[in-house]
């Protein structure tokens, strides 16, 4: 069966039947020209006059058909082969079919006996022919049927039986029309000038030229050409012009495939073909324009205000060799391409350069070099727009094919200026970008490669998906990157550098800046059925970071920071996993609340080394550094509250993201700020706080889709180890007090610092720590203990030794709680304290060395007072020893888990009981026997009641105020006890009792007189004062007791019968 042809191939075959009708119109008028004066030699008209010519022209023309011909007049002379046909026409019903105004044929005779015609001129004037086509495909040519096959079947047997040649001297047409009709497309042939000189077929050598002058629909066409048609390999070279011409009028030569095709045709062109025995070549200079032009085919629209193309062509083909060279320009203007819902404008495509093809056997190749711009260009893809101001390339394009290798390189550069790409809520834009370099690509059977080499710059660059948003002025990358693809495996690397300048990072209310930010190394990708893999191994640097938190408000600066290693992302079907390997370094990092300016944290450097994530719960590192730490420093203020030289981690993992384990923590030089303010609180490390508190933790709690928030209720409980901790180099805390007037600074300085393992995996292994200072230069501390700080319960040993700490410096504590300010003292402590499930159990051994404090307070002077049954000087003068020092031991015990515990109240407690205690010890056993004496008033006098200690009781007789022998014994003791304790002061008070009042009563009765109550009472106090100042006379004259020592209280009258004559010796 005959294969029918396609679409494609019926549009090519109907183009081909309407250039070859023209041809048989053309081939008519050269046969009518031929014809008549060849009838007219060999007798076909010979010996007949030009009317009975005329008459056998007519009744040939005339034929069966319903023809009417006209002639006006025909001239013929044999003598000069001349045959002139004046006003020939041929009509049919009417309607004309054939005007020839003027035929004029000259004929040479004698080359006729050569077998040769040859027509010396040949004048056809103001010709008018139709050319009708049936819907048999036949053609009625000036109403003479004419059929393509016939006459090319005809054609080949005259050629191959008619050995006559044909030559033309000069043939001229002039003003001539020819209309073409058919069912499908109609268009009138306008000839002005055609002229046909030197044509002759036995001259092959000799030079033809042919010009014309025409219209097609009005559109002039005209040419020259020169030619040598009869020669072995005929050559053609000349000139063609058309202008404006109106293609829509073709097209029914479509097919149907076109719903739409105008514009207007011009060209201005020079050409050159070579028919050659194996092929043939051609060559071609000028300009081809097309105007307002518009094709639909379907749902694709193609419109240009103006196409145009200027240069040279050159074709050749030879044996299976084909070589094609295109060099010139060409330019769209206003271009327009619809294809459904894709649309592309372009106000102007320029395309500058030169292309080369060959093609050999099977083997194919093509070069390109030049440059293409294209300006003010628009896509638009569905919901992706492209527009750019700007688009331009330069370069070279090298194409080649082989069997089934297929090869492209591409070199050169390409810029773009003003580009946007809009891809849904995504945004492009770039106010330039330039690529230059070199594009391999080659594909051969299955297997597909490319590499690109060169360099990209992006300037003035701006990407915004939602409310993200990235700003960067530059972004350059230089390097190369390969990509292989076959079957299902695909390989790809990029190695190069990439520079970001003036890079700005929006997301919500977060800013991320960066002056500079550079990469450089190596990323490779592969991807294997359900499985990919991408790895990065290179170096990344940032300069000049700057980010901005809305909430909190901070915003932090990175002088430099650099990631050097490896990423790897793997997926497996739909899992994705992700690893890092490498070492982190960054400087000079800065913190600061943009409310508060306080400088949250200050890193001069911060090292990572060996980094790794995994996946990202599990990250591990053997090392962090962090040299010049600072932590919360006010503007225009040099004491932060944390500055530390160097902070040291060793060996830190994270697992799971809930699992903290690091071997060792050394801080190295640490600096402590401590300032309170009136209420006790650390306001720096409050302003720290508030400043990382969230601004809008509620409202972006909110913000939180319910399809992202966990759904379940388990908690992962965070772990964390702590190998040890330990505080080295010269560290200090400063303690500042505003809770007091004229606080002083308090200078500790750290001499050795160390913690142990703390692990709350294992809450019930204890904590060791230990800790060696001094306080304000001279006074040590040291602590040595243990804790375990995870237990329900607390649990805490400590062993405390405190030495010749300055008590001066402590005044204004002293004074608050005491009453007193200090001048001078040290303070000795030994502390052994025991927590264990949060019962406290503890003693604390201090000594005062030389102790000396003034009043200041006597509120608070007298409340300890009454807590103590005696002033607090008093009783620590009872204390003190020969070296002038003051031992004490504090016993502390309670619930530290009581809701109203407190360590000051527990401790203020147990001093309070250990003076009263280590007092009451002292005057019971070390001042034997004095201190029976004194048990024994305490007990009978309920001295102990009393906001003052009583030290002795001199007893008198009833009514009497001499001292008895024993009285003066007692007072003896007294003077002892005072000469030994110059610093004790004595109170002494007289009392009068029942008994006194009953001898008085007595010695009135022996007097016989009566007093009333009134001067009795009053000789009762008498007796009471007189008593005191005897006591107060026997210590001052016999044992030489300074006066201001010894001070006489008010006398005082009791009741009950039980009660003493006495006075009593208060400290």
């Amino acid at each position: 069966m005959e294969k029918q042809p396609g679409p494609k191939q019926k549009v090519v075959i109907r183009y081909r039947k309407g250039i070859r009708r023209l041809l048989f119109v053309l081939l008519f008028l050269g046969l009518l020209l031929v014809a008549i004066p060849f009838a007219i030699q060999f007798g076909i008209i010979e010996r007949l006059t030009s009317s009975e010519i005329k008459s056998e022209l007519i009744s040939q023309l005339e034929g069966s058909g319903k023809r009417e011909v006209e002639i006006e007049d025909v001239d013929f002379n044999p003598f000069t082969g001349v045959l002139v046909i004046e006003n020939l026409q041929i009509t049919r019903e009417s309607r004309p079919e054939l005007k020839i105004s003027l035929l004029s044929v000259e004929l040479d005779w004698l080359p006729l006996l050569n077998k040769r015609i040859s027509i010396s001129s040949a004048l056809l004037k103001e010709t008018y022919f139709k050319v009708e086509q049936d819907k048999e495909n036949e053609l009625l040519i000036a109403g003479m049927k004419f059929t393509a096959s016939d006459s090319d079947e005809k054609k080949g047997k005259d050629k191959a039986t008619m050995p006559w040649s044909i030559g033309f001297e000069n043939v001229h047409f002039v003003d001539n029309n020819i209309e073409f009709i058919s069912s499908d497309f109609s268009t009138r042939i306008n000839i002005d000038s055609l002229l046909l000189a030197q044509f002759f077929s036995w001259k092959p050598a000799q030079a033809t030229n042919f010009s014309f002058s025409s219209r097609l629909n009005g559109a002039p066409i005209s040419g020259n050409v020169e030619m040598a048609a009869f020669i072995d390999e005929p050559l053609f070279e000349g000139n063609l012009k058309i202008d404006s011409l109106d293609i829509g009028d073709f097209i029914v030569f479509s097919g149907g495939s076109l719903e739409a095709l105008s514009g207007n045709l011009s060209t201005d062109i020079s050409f050159s073909l070579s028919v050659l025995n194996s092929g043939i070549n051609y060559r071609q200079e000028g300009g081809v324009s097309l105007k307002n032009s518009k094709v639909e085919i379907g749902d694709a629209q193609l419109a240009h205000q103006k196409i145009s193309w200027k240069g040279t062509v050159n074709y050749s083909e030879e044996n299976n060799k084909t070589d094609g060279t295109f060099k010139g320009l060409i330019s769209l203007q206003d271009s327009k391409i619809g294809i459904g819902d894709t649309e592309l404008v372009h106000q102007k495509i320029v395309w500058k350069g030169a292309v080369n093809y060959s093609e050999e056997n099977n083997k194919k190749k093509a070069t390109g070099k030049g440059s293409v711009s294209l300006q003010d260009s628009r896509i638009g893809l569905g919901d992706t727009k492209l527009a750019h101001q700007n688009i331009a390339w330069k370069g070279t394009v090298d194409y080649s094919e082989e069997n089934n290798k297929t090869g492209v390189t591409a070199k050169g550069a390409v810029n773009l200026q003003d580009s946007r790409i809009g891809i849904g809520d995504t945004e492009l834009a770039h106010q330039k970008v330039a690529w230059k370099g070199t594009v391999n690509y080659s594909k051969v059977n299955n297997k597909i490669d490319s590499t690109a080499k060169g360099s990209i710059n992006l300037q003035g660059s701006r990407i915004g998906f939602g409310d993200t948003e990235l700003v960067h002025q530059k972004v350059a990358w230089k390097g190369t990157a390969n990509y292989s693809e076959e079957n299902n495996k695909i390989d790809s690397t990029a190695k190069g550098s990439i520079n970001l300048q003036d890079s700005k990072i929006r997301i919500d209310d977060t800013e991320l800046a960066h002056q500079k930010v550079t990469w450089e190394g190596t990323v490779n990708h592969s991807e294997r059925k359900n499985r990919e893999n991408t790895t990065a191994n290179g170096m990344l640097n940032f300069f000049k970071h700057r980010n901005s938190l809305s909430s909190p408000e901070l915003d932090t600066t990175i002088e430099t920071a650099q990631w050097n290693g490896e990423l790897l992302f793997n997926k497996v079907a739909k899992k994705s996993y992700f690893k890092a390997h490498g070492k982190v370094v960054a400087s000079d990092i800065n913190s600061q609340n943009r409310q508060t300016k306080l400088t949250v944290l200050r890193l001069g450097k911060l090292t990572l080394d060996a980094l790794s994530i995994d996946q990202p719960e599990n990250i591990s590192l053997s090392k962090a550094v962090i040299d010049e730490l600072t932590v919360a420093q006010r503007q225009g203020n040099n004491k932060p509250l944390i500055k530390s030289a160097k902070v040291t981690l060793d060996k830190i993992q994270l697992k799971d993201l809930s699992n903290i384990d690091f071997e060792e923590a050394n801080i190295d030089t640490l600096i402590a700020d401590l300032d309170l303010d009136q209420q006790g609180n650390l306001t720096l490390l409050d302003e720290l706080i508030d400043s990382l508190k969230p601004k809008f933790a509620e409202s972006r709690s909110r913000k939180i889709p319910a399809s992202t928030k966990r759904t379940d209720t388990k908690k992962q409980k965070l772990t964390f180890r702590v190998g040890g901790i330990k505080i080295r180099g010269n560290s200090e805390i400063s303690v500042t007090s505003a809770m007091m007037k004229n606080s002083a600074r308090k200078e500790i300085q750290l001499k050795n610092v160390s913690i142990g393992e703390i692990n709350n995996g294992m809450p019930q292994n204890f904590t060791p720590f230990k800790l060696a200072a001094t306080i304000n230069t001279h006074s040590k501390l040291s602590l040595v203990g243990s804790a375990k700080p995870f237990t329900e319960k607390t649990n805490v040993q400590i062993i405390a030794n405190l030495d010749a700490l300055e008590l001066a410096d402590f005044s204004p504590y002293i004074r608050q709680q005491l009453g007193y300010n200090v001048r001078s003292g040290q303070l000795d402590a030994d502390a052994k304290i025991d927590i264990k499930e949060n019962i406290l159990d503890g003693d604390i051994k201090t000594k005062v060395h030389r102790l000396v404090w003034v009043q200041s307070d006597s509120v608070k002077i007298a409340k300890m007072a009454e807590k103590l049954a005696m002033p607090l000087d008093s009783a620590l003068s009872l204390l003190r020893d020969k070296s002038d020092d003051i031992k004490l031991t504090i016993r502390v015990s309670g619930d530290v888990s009581e809701p109203d515990f407190e360590v000051s109240d527990a401790i203020n407690a147990a001093v309070t009981y250990s003076l009263k205690k280590a007092i009451s010890g002292y005057l019971s056993y070390a001042f034997y026997p004095y201190g029976l004496a004194y048990l024994a008033a305490e007990k009978t006098y309920d001295m102990a009641k009393k906001s003052q200690v009583g030290l002795e009781v001199v007893e008198f007789k009833p009514g009497d105020n001499a001292l008895s022998d024993q009285s003066k014994e007692d007072v003896a003791n007294i003077a002892k006890l005072m000469k030994r304790r110059p610093w004790v002061k004595i109170q002494i008070c007289g009392y009068a009792t029942d008994s006194d009042h009953l001898k008085m009563i007595e010695l009135e009765k022996d007097k016989k007189r009566h007093s009333d109550d009134s001067l009795l009472d009053a000789s009762l106090l008498g007796l009471a004062k007189r008593r005191a100042s005897v006591v107060k006379s026997y210590l001052i004259s016999v044992y030489k007791i300074n006066a201001k020592r010894l001070t006489t209280c008010s006398p005082t009258l009791t009741d009950g019968k039980e009660q003493t004559p006495r006075v009593e010796l208060l400290i």
